[in-house]
């Protein structure tokens, strides 16, 4: 067997940084039918005449 290089500090950095960046992806998979569904709400709240509101071209 052979011996690990990462100390045991570097480990449980390691374990922690992982922890964290998975709850952040399961937050942000979990909100994310409440953003679709609250986009598809607002979508016949949109003028009609939307293509007169924005600019054809960007400004320079």
């Amino acid at each position: 067997m052979t011996s690990s290089h990462l100390s045991s500090q570097a480990v449980a950095l390691l374990a922690f940084v992982a922890t964290v960046t998975l709850a952040l992806v399961a937050a942000l998979v979990g909100s994310a039918p409440d953003w679709v569904v609250q986009s598809a709400d607002s979508l016949p709240l949109l003028p009609g005449q939307l293509d007169m509101l924005l600019p054809a071209e960007p400004a320079r």
